[in-house]
């Protein structure tokens, strides 16, 4: 069951209720959501306008998600590259004469295994920057 919690954030209380999530969630939520606001004030001291503080603080918590998401993506698609090889890997090998008619499919998916490694070796060394 969802419950309202009282949290403070740049100094003004504020009570949610974040469907999914535990009060103590919640409330290490508000921590980050602060700490953003805190980051944004020290990064852009020049803007005292507390809403655009808050787009900044927004901005950031958004990139770090984006990134999160990005690398999970490329990981997904990393470890079920790797299944399915092994599983190729596994299967016994053809009779030639049946083998030849399965030839185009094999070429093409080895081509698609090849491109799909340089992708996440080009994505790999991208995240390493």
């Amino acid at each position: 069951m969802d419950e309202k919690v009282e949290v403070t954030i740049a100094q003004r209380r504020l009570e949610v209720e974040i469907e999914g999530l535990t009060p103590i969630e919640i409330e290490h939520i508000a921590g980050m959501v602060s700490e953003k606001l805190e980051e944004a004030q020290s990064l852009n001291p020049k803007v005292t306008d507390t809403s655009k503080l808050a787009i900044h603080a927004l901005l950031y918590l958004a990139a770090e998600l984006y990134k999160v998401q990005k690398d999970d993506t490329w990981s997904n698609l990393s470890n079920r590259i790797k299944k399915n090889l092994a599983a190729v890997a596994r299967l016994p090998r053809l009779d030639p004469e049946v083998a030849d008619s399965y030839k185009p499919y094999i070429c093409a998916l080895t081509d698609l295994t090849r491109d799909l490694r340089k992708m996440m070796l080009k994505a790999e060394a991208e995240g390493k920057k």
